[in-house]
């Protein structure tokens, strides 16, 4: 009886350590994916920033000029 036990208590422990290292296994297969994702999150924003960096400066431009143009117009009058 005593033999059967550890048996059992082996056999539990076997599948419990697979079950666990193919968890493990799929976690990090998971965090490398999330990684990943993080990774192109990260240059999407980056890209973004200078686009509306960008953006910002062009309108600020257009806006200086806009101004400069109407009060050219207003000398001339």
């Amino acid at each position: 009886l005593i033999f059967n036990k550890k048996e059992k208590i082996m056999a539990t422990t076997t599948t419990n350590t697979a079950h666990l290292e193919q968890q493990v296994g799929q976690q990090r297969s998971e965090i490398a994916r999330l990684k990943g994702r993080i990774s192109t999150l990260s240059e999407d924003i980056d890209g973004m920033k200078r686009d509306i960096s960008d953006f910002r400066r062009r309108v600020t431009d257009d806006m200086t000029a806009l101004v400069e143009n109407i009060q050219e117009e207003r000398k001339r009058r």
